[in-house]
């Protein structure tokens, strides 16, 4: 027989959705903008994290219609993205003295 893992219910206020966070768990700041790069049309997506210090404090994930950002300091943030982007193109880097992640995604 093969192993299994217990079913262990989750408590429901532990999904919170976004507009419900506390002063701790704040949804970072963030603006889109749309330019013209070396390889074409890109989206630039630049996120404010003032409380962080390194990219290793956040998971990234990108799909072609949106960017989930995850970290301890902050609520969870999810942006919708404008045009669908090449999602396996994108590159993000963590600009230490603004404390912003700046994430440049090629648009499709």
């Amino acid at each position: 027989a093969a192993d299994t893992l217990p079913v262990v219910p989750t408590p429901l206020d532990s999904f919170r959705p976004v507009s419900e966070h506390s002063d701790a768990e704040e949804v970072p700041a963030y603006a889109i903008e749309r330019r013209r790069g070396q390889q074409g049309d890109e989206l630039v997506v630049e996120v404010r994290l003032l409380r962080l210090t390194s990219m290793s404090q956040v998971h990234l994930q990108i799909s072609t219609s949106e960017m989930v950002l995850t970290s301890s300091a902050y609520a969870q943030l999810r942006i919708c993205l404008p045009a669908p982007v090449d999602d396996a193109s994108a590159s993000a880097k963590f600009n230490r003295k603004s404390r912003a992640l700046v994430v440049t995604l090629q648009l499709q």
